[in-house]
């Protein structure tokens, strides 16, 4: 599989923007903070105080010697922990769809979140025609970033905005995810991705999701979403006190940090069992279940790095009824 090319020390943090970024991925990693601070704060808060916090990290950034202009500011950045090396986090990505669901360079690739390039990237060193990538994300500015930096140089590579209402993300949306329709045809993808989506959704959205996701999805394709897996193990380390996310509130298989937050969405969590039967319910058999380590257990090599849980599905072709004699 090919590699992204080796990127200058232009791309790394510099010694004085190293604090803020170790500081932003310390509290990210303290349940406390995540679960407890975060639901507290008004999301409006939030997203101020991210942008004041980035602010002289970006100003940094923009006067440094050899600036890369395919590497988006700091404050843009909504996902992943921006603190990361944002090509090699990256190239991570492409290495997890490598290793996990058979990406090729002539894949055609769907990426549901694709946020602000940090897959698309790294992919366009891989992917050449026929392969192709469509980009979907609710997040306008990433999108905007994404087709003035990425597409002029790579046709191939297309980003769709998707006006889809979600309280934590896209509070203006117009459209319930529940009632979205993915802007593709029939079996148009080899592989369909989701990093930190599902994470972000209501029972009802996912669910919609997945019947659009099979829908486009060819046979034999994959698909590989990332969800915060509820099962007898991770439930068993969570409620005592390991890992940096704490739900206290269910209601069946849908678990949320607390009851009644304004945007339930900042994280969810869904029982496993209830995963794999929507995977089987929309023809994915699931190929691979991969452990990250968000509830403090050690997480599959495969995902070491993601903190979530990866579950990788495949397509199962229709079955053709016996002809008539």
């Amino acid at each position: 599989m090919s590699k992204v090319q080796a990127v200058d020390g232009a791309t790394k943090a510099s010694r004085v923007q190293r604090p803020f970024l170790d500081l932003q991925g310390w509290l990210l990693r303290q349940r406390f903070f995540t679960s407890t601070v975060l639901p507290a704060t008004p999301r409006w808060l939030r997203w101020a105080l991210r942008r004041a916090y980035f602010a002289p990290v970006d100003l940094i950034e923009r006067f440094r010697r050899g600036h890369n202009a395919m590497v988006p500011p700091y404050a843009q950045r909504f996902t992943g922990y921006s603190g990361d090396d944002f090509v090699e986090s990256g190239q991570g990505l492409v290495n997890v769809l490598a290793n996990t669901a058979g990406l090729t360079a002539r894949s055609n690739v769907l990426d549901i979140g694709s946020g602000i390039g940090r897959l698309a990237i790294p992919l366009t060193q891989l992917i050449t025609p026929p392969g192709s990538y469509d980009g979907l994300d609710i997040v306008e500015h990433g999108v905007r970033w994404c087709r003035t930096k990425i597409t002029p140089m790579h046709p191939h590579f297309r980003f769709t905005h998707a006006n889809v209402f979600n309280a934590e993300y896209n509070p203006g949306g117009t459209v319930k995810a529940a009632e979205y329709e993915l802007p593709y045809g029939d079996a148009s993808f080899d592989i369909v991705c989701l990093f930190s989506v599902f994470t972000h959704m209501l029972i009802a959205d996912v669910e919609h999701y997945l019947a659009e996701i099979s829908r486009v999805l060819r046979p034999g394709g994959r698909l590989a979403a990332t969800f915060v897996i509820l099962n007898e193990e991770s439930l068993t380390s969570m409620q005592a006190g390991k890992g940096f996310y704490n739900f206290t509130y269910h209601e069946g298989p849908q678990w949320l940090l607390e009851d009644g937050m304004p945007a339930p969405e900042l994280a969810v969590g869904y029982e496993e069992d209830y995963v794999r039967s929507l995977y089987a319910r929309n023809g994915l058999d699931v190929s691979g279940f991969y452990v990250g380590a968000w509830s403090g257990r050690p997480s599959a090599p495969e995902v070491g790095w993601l903190g979530q849980d990866l579950v990788v599905g495949s397509k199962l072709a229709p079955v053709r009824s016996a002809a008539t004699p």
